[in-house]
């Protein structure tokens, strides 16, 4: 089972991997594809609060969703031995998830992505990356940086712990 995270410009109709990849070629060779669709901006992350600048009344739950109920939805369904893919902005998530929760996701892909999320000038590359990409306000994400969870979700931050990671 594969899990393909999008890029920055997640859609809310298809799966970028869909539309630009011929990713059903794995389909159609006994793999089973999992692609989540939207989450433009998210960084695959949950949010502390909604972006209102971007129209938002919830905020992203992405996080909890690939730890908790798409996992679930996949044991029910017997889609065990999972790979999570994540490109570009969802890379570094992947990369995250898939440390915290070996048990959940086997293997790991980050296909250019930003691996320091806390570099000197990266806070305001990816923000804005992320106003240019929807209006999202990436303090809506995790708060006003510095902050905790910028440095945990950045996976040279967590290298030490990275120790057998199937990368």
């Amino acid at each position: 089972t594969i899990v393909f995270l999008d890029g920055l410009r997640a859609r809310n109709d298809y799966n970028g991997w869909e539309t630009d990849t011929n990713v059903a070629y794995l389909a159609l060779r006994g793999y089973n594809v999992v692609m989540p669709i939207g989450g433009q901006s998210s960084f695959y992350s949950d949010w502390v609060r909604p972006s209102r600048s971007a129209g938002q009344v919830n905020p992203y739950r992405w996080e909890s969703v690939l730890k908790g109920s798409l996992p679930d939805f996949m044991n029910r369904h017997g889609f065990h031995n999972r790979t999570l893919v994540g490109l570009s902005m969802s890379a570094s998530q992947a990369v995250i998830i898939g440390n915290e929760r070996r048990d959940l996701y086997q293997r790991v892909v980050s296909m250019s992505g930003f691996m320091n999320l806390v570099a000197t000038g990266m806070q305001t590359m990816l923000r804005g990356a992320a106003w240019d990409s929807g209006r999202y306000n990436l303090n809506d994400m995790w708060g006003w940086f510095p902050n905790a969870e910028a440095f945990r979700h950045s996976p040279i931050q967590q290298l030490p712990s990275m120790a057998g990671l199937h990368l």
